[in-house]
């Protein structure tokens, strides 16, 4: 993305919390770490608790883990869930 283009899109993400599901996957760590340059908050689940143990150590001031197994319907709704009352409902 042309640094120009970047730049209004970190500017709108500036302050925004934002869910990311399956962080510490392949792809989960290069977001989280652009949503932390952006200045959002990111919460981020995973099966891994090591890999989102170490993403978090990475990026501590702006991300919250949790373990959740994504394919567990109701865990994915509890997480939903636990996330909207934690900030409020701007997830």
């Amino acid at each position: 993305m042309p640094l120009l283009a970047w730049t209004a899109v970190a500017r709108a993400l500036d302050g925004s919390v934002i869910a990311v599901a399956g962080g510490a996957g392949n792809l989960g760590p290069t977001v989280v770490r652009r949503l932390a340059e952006a200045g959002s908050t990111a919460c981020v689940c995973g099966r891994d608790q090591a890999g989102l143990d170490e993403l978090a150590a990475e990026i501590p001031t702006s991300i919250e883990t949790d373990v959740v197994d994504l394919l567990d319907a109701v865990a994915t709704k509890a997480w939903a869930a636990d996330l909207a009352g934690r900030h409020d409902g701007r997830v």
